[in-house]
């Protein structure tokens, strides 16, 4: 066969080739609306989809899209009907959706066409553009795929709808729609949200965190966002101690923006925002706003223990003794009772000795036994009628009453 043959019939076969495709695609789209033909139209346009003489071509993918929606309508058409008919197969619905919008993104950059005076103009995208926004944003499809898949603990499949959900609003293909850009930020913060749950429960716990942020971003400020972030990096932490310092950092944070959000109404995060702020040399600022904060709730004893934590951070024992009885006075919780006696107890084992090496007076000894031993034994007792069996506890009621019994002056 010479040159100019070979090349004829390699023109011929990619020609047959390209009709055959093209014949798929219009078969395929042909099936679209004839019911319980989804699997021949699938066949047909997968073989489209794969063939180089198709794969590039807008409609290909168009149609691709098309089948898949035509299947989850009629599947979600018979749960209407009746919510628990067997026949729906809910995860291949999901499925459905989810394949089709990926198509339509794929159509999109494809559809240009040469008009016969050389301009380009598009074929498929005002109805892409359309059924995203009817189906996808109008009637919450998306939000059903998304929580089928939840249901049946197919945590990735979820976060991707999810987060499919949050993405369409401000995809630039949407930035002129009135309907879509009005659309209140907290929706899609609330889409974000979800996905962050899948995350999480499917253990990503740093996909879990940086999408509750995006959840916040989003102006999606519930107090279980903030919770479920924390959360989330205390689980990196553990997961991975690569991650421990920023999990740290990303915790403080959170607790921060939480603290600036809800204020003293929600305990955890003021408690971890100033942990942090003490432990990263920030003490001033931590005294600062709890002495704020108490000037407002001054019968709130957290916040005389969380003041008492960071003078004790900062090696004030007067002032960190002096607010853990306060604290334990005001709210004398299990945790407050432990913390206080402890503080209280060391503090005084501290003076006793300097009392005694400095030979002080006999009664800087008893003041020191009756304002140090005798009330931090007083929070111990107490701590240990919540929960006897605690050995720490035992252990500090232990010291106390060595201290006490011989100092016995």
């Amino acid at each position: 066969m010479n040159h100019k043959a070979f090349i004829y019939v390699l023109a011929l076969l990619f020609s047959l080739t390209t009709f055959a495709q093209n014949n798929n695609v219009i078969s395929a789209e042909k099936l679209i609306k004839v019911k319980g033909n989804t699997s021949k139209a699938r066949e047909l346009i997968g073989q489209a989809m794969t063939d180089s003489t198709t794969a590039n071509n807008a409609r290909t993918w168009f149609v691709a899209a098309n089948i898949e929606i035509e299947y989850f309508k009629d599947e979600y058409h018979k749960l209407t009907i009746n919510p628990n008919d067997s026949r729906v197969d809910k995860i291949a619905m999901a499925q459905s959706l989810i394949d089709a919008y990926n198509y339509y993104l794929k159509a999109l950059p494809l559809d240009s066409v040469i008009t016969k005076k050389g301009k380009i103009k598009t074929k498929y995208s005002k109805d892409i553009l359309k059924n995203i926004k009817d189906l996808y944003v109008g009637q919450h499809f998306l939000w059903a795929a998304s929580t089928f898949n939840q249901e049946k603990k197919r945590y990735p499949q979820a976060f991707n709808a999810f987060t499919i959900q949050g993405d369409i609003p401000g995809l630039q293909l949407f930035s002129k729609d009135s309907d879509i850009s009005s659309i209140p930020d907290s929706i899609r913060g609330n889409s974000y949200f979800n996905a962050g749950i899948s995350a999480w429960s499917g253990g990503e716990p740093f996909i879990g965190a940086k999408t509750f942020c995006k959840a916040r971003q989003h102006k999606y400020l519930k107090q279980d966002v903030f919770s479920y972030e924390i959360a989330c990096y205390q689980a990196l932490a553990q997961k991975d101690t690569a991650y421990i310092d920023l999990a740290q950092k990303e915790m403080i944070n959170t607790a921060k923006a939480g603290y600036e959000t809800f204020g003293n109404s929600v305990p955890l995060f003021l408690h971890l925002y100033i942990r942090g702020l003490s432990m990263n040399n920030q003490a001033d600022i931590a005294l600062d706003l709890l002495s704020r904060e108490i000037a407002k709730t001054p019968q709130d004893g957290i916040l005389y223990r969380h003041r008492a934590f960071v003078y004790d951070n900062i090696h004030d024992d007067e002032k960190s003794v002096a607010d853990y009885i306060k604290a334990a006075e005001l709210t004398p919780d299990y945790e407050t009772l432990i913390e206080a006696s402890r503080k209280i107890g060391m503090v005084g084992i501290k003076k006793i000795r300097e009392a005694n090496n400095n030979s002080e007076p006999i009664e800087n000894k008893r003041q020191i036994i009756d304002c140090y031993f005798n009330k931090a034994l007083e929070f111990a007792t107490k701590a240990k009628a919540i929960n006897p069996n605690n050995p720490d506890l035992d252990i500090i009621i232990e010291n106390i009453t060595y201290n006490i019994e011989s100092n016995n002056f």
